[in-house]
């Protein structure tokens, strides 16, 4: 008797059952194979560092001369306008500076000295400026300071927009780029009274500035910066209460501004493209992440499944948001949970609204599971700590005797590597590392040389691999104010004397890049040789208009 075929039904349930089970399955391989061992190597004077690390200056040097990148690959760096401008007395951050104390008791900035002057870069740009020109830059990323060109609502200031204008048309000349950022954790007084990024109203202010910008600025800029960090600026604000406004443990707060600011990227790149309709070069837009990649070195099954959840929420969420209009529901229901909360057309609004991803990555945060004690504390800022009933305690912190930037934090160039790959991976968007550096501040450079050489070898590899990285911004061009850190930390590739302005690069790094940025550049000449205003390779390589001729020649390496 021949078998009875199963209800069509029934049939389409199982089907449809076993496809999910295969799809869960394959996500669950998928993220946790990108959890590999870091590799390790011991250090010469005791403790370990990050295998990709070359154990001296010569061989870390060495290996950056052999490097080979795409003729297209942008080599540049980043800074922000609090930190290097000067003279910007009107925005959250001076205000923040004048509190003095945190709510925790702690000085808002580490010494107690404000920004100030800073670097006093908007009156020796031009100086700056022979600096990068020396270095190679292919591209320079800066901010608008808001403050500056809007410092009462709806009044600008035409002469603050025409500095910033004439700094695109210097480096234009000098055959660098302008990548522009328009909000770097900074915004105007009276936007903070008005309940600045808490208030949903405000987003118009932002659109109304950045429409101001791109209107002076557009036709000489091939690439935007929408927001910078406005994962971190919030956990920052919101949560671990070190930056302004200075609260902590408001997780409704910092989900007010996270979704401002993702409307406030939205209005702004919708500001952008209209504004940029009439252009030959349509502008790339992007938004610029802060990347913590979570890792853990135990066989826990929970420290593994946190694991999975941070980095989803942390790397995962907004990017998603970006690229699809959606948050993940997986491993947790992300996007069905938003929805709920009424979120849904905010977040469809976003889909499409990046051409690339940006990438600030600076370490990666080793997570654990332990049992609680009274002396448990975070050792510093940048440390996950969280105590939860029944005496249990999570970490996602640093390890002990390995090798550390002046911030603290961990040396790993190859949690970049994962960090790209992983990205890459889940999107199949172009990835721009938009900040990527350490504070070294000992004078010997021996840290900085060997990070930075790990670095470009990582990227080169994942590019020969396929991987679509359009370029590298390191962090930062000079030493600056760095936050609630202020001036301890030397991030600078150029050295710089806050007392004198003097600058100084520092010889072995400065040397180091700038042989490898201007060997990539220079192999970037097109094939004519012509580099007019209008055309150069740089500009296609950050322009959507020279996307698909870049694509194309990116396959054929």
């Amino acid at each position: 008797m021949p078998e009875r075929a199963a209800p069509a039904g029934l049939s389409a349930i199982w089907h449809t059952i076993v496809a999910l089970v295969v799809r869960f399955f394959g996500r669950l391989r998928r993220l946790l194979s990108l959890y590999p061992s870091l590799p390790v190597a011991p250090l010469a004077g005791g403790g370990f560092a990050d295998g990709l690390m070359a154990p001296t200056e010569e061989e870390a040097v060495a290996r950056a001369a052999a490097l080979q990148f795409p003729p297209g690959f942008l080599f540049g760096s980043a800074t922000a306008a609090y930190q290097v401008e000067g003279g910007l007395d009107n925005c959250n951050w001076r205000e923040w500076e004048q509190r003095g104390k945190r709510a925790d008791g702690h000085p808002t900035v580490e010494g107690g000295r404000g920004a100030g002057e800073a670097c006093d870069m908007w009156n020796r740009f031009e100086e700056d400026l022979v600096h990068m020109k020396a270095l190679g830059l292919a591209v320079y990323r800066f901010s608008v300071e808001w403050s500056r060109v809007e410092p009462e609502e709806g009044q600008f200031d035409d002469a603050a927009l025409e500095r910033y204008r004439g700094w695109c048309v210097q480096l234009r000349e000098a055959g660098i780029e302008p990548m522009v950022t328009l909000h770097h954790f900074t915004e105007p007084a009276w936007f903070c009274k008005k309940g600045g990024w808490e208030v949903r109203e405000n987003v118009a202010n932002f659109r109304r500035f950045t429409e101001r910008v791109v209107a002076s600025l557009g036709p000489l800029v091939s690439c935007w910066c929408t927001t910078n960090e406005m994962n971190g600026y919030a956990v920052c604000g919101w949560l671990a209460g070190v930056h302004p406004p200075g609260k902590q443990d408001d997780l409704k707060g910092l989900l007010r501004v996270i979704r401002h600011l993702l409307l406030a990227h939205r209005e702004a790149a919708a500001a952008i493209r209209a504004g940029s309709a009439s252009l030959p070069r349509a502008p790339s837009v992007l938004m610029a992440l802060n990347h913590i990649w979570f890792t853990t070195d135990s066989w826990s099954p929970l420290a593994n499944a946190t694991v999975l959840v941070l980095n989803v929420i942390y790397n995962y969420c907004i990017p998603d948001a970006l690229v699809t209009g959606r948050f993940p529901n997986f491993p947790l229901p992300f996007d069905a949970l938003a929805c709920a909360c009424g979120w849904r057309d905010d977040l469809r609004s976003l889909e499409g609204s990046v051409d690339l991803l940006g990438v600030n990555h600076y370490y990666r945060s080793l997570v654990s599971w332990g049992v609680a004690s009274e002396s448990d504390a975070p050792p510093s800022p940048s440390d996950l700590f969280l105590k939860l009933p029944l005496g249990l305690v999570m970490r996602a912190n640093f390890i002990a005797g390995f090798e550390k930037s002046d911030m603290g934090w961990d040396l790993t160039p190859s949690s970049l590597q994962w960090l790209l790959q992983a990205l890459w991976d889940r999107y199949h968007v172009p990835l721009f590392i938009t900040e990527s550096g350490l504070a070294d501040g000992d004078g010997t450079e021996f840290r900085r040389t060997r990070y930075l050489s790990a670095c470009l070898a990582a990227i080169a590899e994942l590019v020969a691999k396929g991987v679509d990285v359009r370029g590298y911004l390191v962090w930062t061009l000079l030493d600056n104010f760095e936050w609630a850190e202020g001036f301890r930390p030397r991030f600078g590739i150029i050295h710089n004397c806050f007392d004198t302005q003097t600058r100084t690069p520092r010889r072995v790094p400065f040397e180091m890049l700038r042989g490898v940025f201007t060997r990539t550049k220079a192999a970037a000449t097109l094939p004519n040789g012509h580099r007019d205003s209008g055309h150069t390779p740089a500009r296609d390589a950050l322009g959507k208009l020279g996307k698909d001729v870049y694509e194309k020649q990116f396959r054929q390496q």
